[in-house]
């Protein structure tokens, strides 16, 4: 069995050795071959662990290009100048994407041979699809990154394994990092009492979300870092309390019956300077915001300095993952303004992952 290092080795080199290629008729076998035998290590993969154009004829001129059974898998394959996502005529001349092409094909086979993964593929990028997730958004794995990705596709060969998303990989880099910020912290704390920690895991908490902030574009770049660099180690404590303020004031949320867990969740936190902090008081948010807004189409001085228009107003709001209609909200819409930041950021970061 080949180590986790010498799967990325023949994963670079794949890679490369298909640079450039790709003709669907005459290198799409070859390229599957070469990818289950010499990077995920299955000998003679034509010997029974994957088929190619049999079996799951379609009509006279059509073809299931490959299925892995053992892992449910269904491969569309195309040739290197195919845009996957575009619609292809087909011979009875309707218009599919090699997914919309797949999915009829899987309409002929037995319920039982139904894939639990559609890969579409032009020998330069994989799209795949999890069809537990039939609606859902499919991963993309470019081949010039299939060195450091190829735990990606570890499905076509192990039926357990399902870590698509490179969410794994830098949330194991991201747990060290936050491991050592804790163990330098816990020196600093007298009080080792499950209070005291349990306070210590917040603060952790939040200062991960800033670096994360910072990296994904929630923050502007390196605006975490100048913030710190401001204050000396002693005062570190009381800057990082003035960091956040909530958007959803907490005196306002408070004052209609919210407690300390309601108010204080991560999507309720901004970064706000001293100023806005104070004009916002204990409004709603559809009050603060409007009197903002008004006053920024006016030309009238706000605390909101850096805003010059209407359209940087709007802009601002989407850089920091907040929803427009959050000038429409008011307490009862706290819950509907949660999910739908959570869901923003959530995406925000998901890009920057896919960035790396």
């Amino acid at each position: 069995m080949k180590t986790e290092k010498q799967i990325a080795a023949a994963a670079a080199e794949f890679a490369e050795r298909w640079k450039g290629r790709g003709y669907e008729r005459g290198e799409s076998q070859p390229f599957w071959v070469d990818l289950l035998s010499n990077v995920f290590g299955i000998e003679t993969p034509t010997d029974g662990f994957i088929t190619f154009e049999e079996h799951h004829k379609v009509d006279a001129s059509n073809y299931v290009d490959g299925c892995i059974r053992s892992t449910r898998v269904l491969i569309e394959q195309k040739s290197k100048d195919k845009d996957l996502r575009a619609p292809i005529r087909q011979s009875d001349g309707a218009l599919l994407n090699p997914f919309q092409q797949a999915c009829r094909y899987v309409v002929g086979l037995p319920v039982s041979e139904h894939p639990r993964w559609i890969v579409t593929c032009n020998f330069k990028e994989f799209l795949v699809y999890d069809m537990e997730l039939p609606n859902g958004e499919p991963e993309q794995i470019l081949l010039e990154n299939l060195g450091k990705e190829y735990y990606r596709l570890q499905f076509l060969v192990d039926a357990k394994n399902e870590h698509l998303s490179k969410e794994m990989e830098v949330s194991m880099q991201a747990g060290e990092i936050v491991g050592k910020i804790y163990e330098a912290l816990l020196k600093q704390y007298d009080d080792d009492s499950p209070e005291a920690l349990r306070w210590l895991n917040i603060l952790c908490v939040r200062i991960v979300f800033c670096l994360y902030a910072e990296d994904a574009g929630v923050f502007t770049h390196d605006q975490f870092h100048d913030y710190l660099i401001r204050y000396d180690a002693e005062d570190l404590r009381n800057a990082l309390i003035r960091l956040f303020d909530h958007i959803f004031p907490k005196q306002y949320l408070v004052d209609n019956g919210f407690d300390k867990h309601e108010y204080n969740q991560v999507a309720n936190y901004a970064y706000l300077d001293t100023p806005i902090n104070i004009k916002i008081g204990k409004k709603a948010p559809k009050d603060y915001l409007n009197e903002a807004l008004n006053a920024i189409k006016n030309a009238q001085e706000t605390s909101f300095k850096a805003i010059k228009s209407e359209s940087e107003f709007y802009q601002n709001l989407d850089d920091n993952c907040i929803p427009a209609d959050i000038l429409e909200m008011d307490y009862t819409s706290y819950q509907s303004f949660l999910e739908a930041r959570r869901a923003k950021m959530t995406e925000l970061i998901k890009s920057y992952y896919y960035s790396l």
